[in-house]
């Protein structure tokens, strides 16, 4: 309650010691006003970055993500680590079985995906 009395007071004092001054000053000051708003307008954005280059980034966010989702599945999609090389040199197995080892992962792959459908 008593900041409103007080802004109403101050207000008022100001209103009284404008309407006192001449109409050249007052002129003035309602143009020196005016030119301050106008810059304060300005002002907000001139020293902002561009919608462009905001949009630009967002697309460019968004093309990388995208892309990321695309590739790392790919990469976590072989199965086979370095131990199994590790167990498949210290086990006690035919080399000649060895030789066709893409053959028994393809095989091993096609009978998990024929068990997976029926």
């Amino acid at each position: 309650m008593k900041d409103k009395k007080l802004t109403s007071a101050a207000k008022a004092a100001l209103n009284e010691q404008t309407e006192n001054l001449s109409s050249d000053t007052q002129q003035r000051l309602r143009l020196a006003r005016e030119q301050a708003l106008q810059r304060a307008d300005k002002g907000l954005w001139a020293h902002s970055p561009s919608w462009k280059w905001l949009s630009g980034a967002g697309a460019g966010i968004a093309l990388a993500s995208v892309i990321a989702f695309m590739i790392v599945p790919n990469l976590q999609s072989n199965s086979l680590s370095p131990l199994d090389d590790l167990e498949l040199l210290t086990a006690e197995v035919d080399l000649d079985l060895v030789d066709d080892l893409e053959f028994y992962q393809w095989l091993d792959e096609s009978l998990t995906e024929g068990s997976d459908e029926s």
